[in-house]
C-alpha cells in the first residue's frame, strides 16, 4: 500500500438503511428474527446430515456444506447491519471493510461452484445410477468441495488484492450498510470507471459460468428422464432436489441533470468502457451468453412441454423457472448489446421506468416460484403418499399465479 495515502484512512462511515430511529428499531427487531432464523436453520441442517446415518450420502454431504457456506454468508454483514441499528455512528474498520469485502466475494463464489457441484451429482444420480457411488465416492465429493473452496478464495483474494492498493484519502462516507465492492471502489483518490468494470466483467463472468454449466447438467438430466421409462422417470424425480439458481449481474450508471428532472424525457447510459475494440469483445461476448441463456431455457420448455414423462409438478415449476429467466435476462440485456455499437447510448424515460419494474416484478416472481419449488420438494420428500393429491395441476396454477 502506499502508507502517504492509506495513512488518512483507518475507518469508514456506514450510512446504513436509514435515519428514523423508529424505523432502525423495528429494522433491529425484524432482521435480528431473520438472521436467528437462517442461522438455526441451517444448524438443524448440519446436526440432522451429520448424526443421521441415513443422510450420509452424496448429495446431503453438498447440502451440509451449502448449509454451512450459507451461515458463513449471512454473518459476514448481518451482525454488523443489526448492531449498527442501535448506533449513532456506524463506523467500520478498514482492515474489517478490506474482510467484508473479500469474505463476501469468496463465499459467494463457493456457494455457486457448490451448485454446480450438486447439479453434477444429480446428473451422475440420474444418468449413471449404476456407477453413482463408484463415482460419488468420499474422496470424491471431499475434492470437490474443496475445488469450491479453492476456487472461492482465488475469486476473493483477486478482488482483495486490488481494493487494498487503491489510495483512499478523500470522502469515507459508504452509502450501505456494509462494504460493498462498487462504493468502496468510488471513494479511491484514482479514475475508478475502468476498474469497476473490471470487477464486474469479473463477477459476470463467473456467475454465467456457473449458470451455463447448471444449464448443460440438467439439459441431460432432462433428456435421460424424457427418454426413460414412466417409472423411471418418477424415481429420477424423487431423487433430483437440487436447486437451480441463476446469477445474473448487470450496471448501468445513469447520469442525470438535477436541476431539470421534471422535463427529462430520456437518459444517458455511460459506457462499460471507452475503448472501442474492448466494445466489440464485449459486445460478441455478450451477445454469445444471452443467446445460450435463451436458447437453453428454451429448450427445457420445449422438452419438458413435449415430452409426457416431464409433465409433473417439478417440471411445471421449472417450466416457468425458465420462462422467468428468459424474460429477466431480456429486459436489459439486449438493449446493452445493441449499445455496445452505438456512439450515444440513450435509453427513453418510459424505457427506463419500464426496466425499474420488470427487473423487480421478475425478480420477484423468481424468488417466489423458488420458494414454490422448495415447497414441492417438501412435500414430495415428507409426504410422498400424498404427494400428487396435494401437488395436483390446480394448486401448482396457484403458486405460479401468487409467485
Amino acid at each position: 500500500m502506499d502508507g502517504g495515502n492509506q495513512s488518512v484512512v483507518s475507518e469508514f462511515l456506514l450510512w446504513g438503511l436509514t435515519n428514523s430511529k423508529n424505523l432502525q428499531v423495528i429494522l433491529f427487531v425484524m432482521f435480528l428474527v431473520l438472521y436467528l432464523l437462517i442461522m438455526s436453520g441451517n444448524i438443524i441442517i448440519l446436526v440432522l446430515i451429520t448424526t443421521d446415518p441415513h443422510l450420509h450420502s452424496p448429495m446431503y454431504f453438498f447440502l451440509a456444506n451449502l448449509s454451512f457456506v450459507d451461515i458463513c454468508l449471512s454473518s459476514n454483514t448481518t451482525p454488523k447491519m443489526i448492531s449498527d441499528f442501535l448506533r449513532e455512528y456506524k463506523t467500520i474498520s478498514f482492515a474489517g471493510c478490506m474482510f467484508q469485502v473479500f469474505f463476501s466475494h469468496c463465499v459467494g463464489a463457493v456457494e455457486m461452484v457448490l451448485l454446480v457441484v450438486m447439479a453434477y451429482d444429480r446428473y451422475v444420480a440420474i444418468c449413471k445410477p449404476l456407477h453413482y457411488f463408484t463415482i460419488m465416492n468420499l474422496k470424491r465429493c471431499t475434492g470437490l468441495v474443496l475445488i469450491s473452496w479453492t476456487t472461492g478464495f482465488i475469486h476473493g483474494m483477486s478482488y482483495l488484492a486490488v481494493v487494498v492498493q487503491l489510495p483512499f484519502c478523500g470522502p469515507k462516507e459508504i452509502d450501505s450498510f456494509f462494504c460493498d465492492m462498487p462504493l468502496v471502489i468510488k471513494l479511491a483518490c484514482m479514475d475508478y470507471h475502468d476498474l469497476n468494470t473490471l470487477m464486474h466483467a469479473d463477477c459476470g463472468m463467473v456467475a454465467v459460468t456457473c449458470f451455463i454449466l447448471l444449464l448443460i447438467s440438467y439439459t441431460y438430466i432432462l433428456i435421460t428422464v424424457s427418454q426413460s421409462s414412466k417409472s423411471g422417470a418418477s424415481k429420477a424425480l424423487s431423487t433430483c432436489s437440487a436447486h437451480i439458481t441463476v446469477a445474473t449481474s448487470e450496471d448501468a450508471l445513469n447520469e442525470i441533470d438535477e436541476d431539470n428532472q421534471s422535463v427529462v424525457s430520456e437518459f444517458k447510459l455511460c459506457r462499460l468502457t471507452n475503448s472501442e475494440n474492448l466494445q466489440i469483445i464485449l459486445f460478441a461476448i455478450f451477445l454469445v451468453l444471452y443467446l445460450l441463456i435463451v436458447s437453453g431455457n428454451t429448450v427445457i420448455l420445449v422438452l419438458i412441454t413435449t415430452d409426457p414423462h416431464l409433465h409433473s409438478p417439478m417440471y411445471f415449476f421449472l417450466a416457468n423457472l425458465s420462462f422467468v429467466d428468459i424474460c429477466l435476462s431480456s429486459n436489459t440485456t439486449p438493449k446493452m448489446i445493441s449499445d455496445f455499437l452505438r456512439e450515444y447510448k440513450t435509453i427513453s424515460f418510459a424505457g427506463c421506468m419500464f426496466q425499474v419494474f420488470f427487473s423487480h416484478c421478475v425478480g420477484a416472481v423468481e424468488m417466489a416460484l423458488l420458494l414454490a419449488m422448495a415447497y414441492d420438494c417438501y412435500v414430495a420428500i415428507c409426504k410422498p403418499l400424498h404427494y400428487f393429491t396435494i401437488m395436483n395441476l390446480k394448486r401448482c396454477i396457484e403458486l405460479v399465479l401468487i409467485s
